[in-house]
């Protein structure tokens, strides 16, 4: 998409001034305008530009500790399904059944063998390879010359581990995940090392916890990067 196709979608949504002064010196500038929080056209531009075309936070690989733990996640819409396969490698699939469509994954579980979908029975293994198709040439006939399985596989979405936090690139699109972090891990090498990232324990309860908010998901970032509101609590 050109960078003049992009400022015309976000042009019918805002005055792209109000955008711009965001950027200027700290004195001058002014926060986002409130179409950024309200204007559920700009959000469907965020859900492209941000959690499609960007590396994305989805979890953390401890919540599925076990080959063969698997779950649901919900990224603005899109169904996604995080599992560790049979190498102990965290997976993440695209939640929908190649047949019709058919969400895979209700709740967290812990598959033994297959993933397999609740409407036909078609199943997966871990790798998101097509293993089973019952009855698809007839009564008790489960594969067909005319259907070729591998081309009807999970669609696996680019996944990179980064100290136990799962990052996905829905698009495939970005730079290669160790070229994107690299500026936030020079940035923390004072502070921890690649080997010390090696060292990090993980708590049973997974170390997050779960917050539903009535709100725009930037309000709720915003309100936990700074700690301005701290200081009352401290002094009190």
């Amino acid at each position: 998409m050109s960078e003049n196709l992009k400022n015309l979608q976000l042009s019918k949504i805002l005055d792209l001034e109000k955008i711009r002064v965001v950027g200027n010196p700290i004195e001058k500038a002014h926060g986002l305008p409130n179409e950024c929080y309200t204007s559920s056209d700009y959000l469907s531009i965020e859900r492209e530009r941000i959690f499609k075309d960007k590396w994305t936070v989805i979890g953390v690989g401890s919540s599925v500790p076990n080959v063969g733990d698997a779950q649901p996640y919900n990224l603005l819409g899109i169904p996604l399904i995080i599992l560790r396969d049979k190498e102990k490698k965290i997976r993440v699939f695209h939640n929908v059944c190649s047949h019709r469509g058919f969400k895979l994954l209700d709740e967290p579980c812990a598959l033994k063998n297959v993933l397999r979908c609740p409407y036909h029975s078609w199943s997966y293994d871990f790798d998101g390879k097509l293993v089973a198709t019952p009855h698809i040439g007839g009564l008790n006939v489960h594969e067909t010359e005319k259907f070729d399985k591998s081309s009807s596989n999970l669609k696996e979405v680019k996944t990179k581990i980064w100290m136990d936090i799962i990052f996905i690139n829905i698009n495939s699109n970005e730079l290669e995940f160790d070229e994107y972090i690299k500026p936030l891990e020079e940035r923390w090498s004072k502070f921890i090392s690649k080997e010390d990232q090696k060292l990090l324990k993980h708590s049973k309860d997974h170390g997050y916890f779960s917050l539903d908010v009535k709100c725009n998901w930037k309000f709720a970032i915003e309100n936990y990067c700074e700690s301005y509101h701290c200081l009352g609590y401290i002094l009190n």
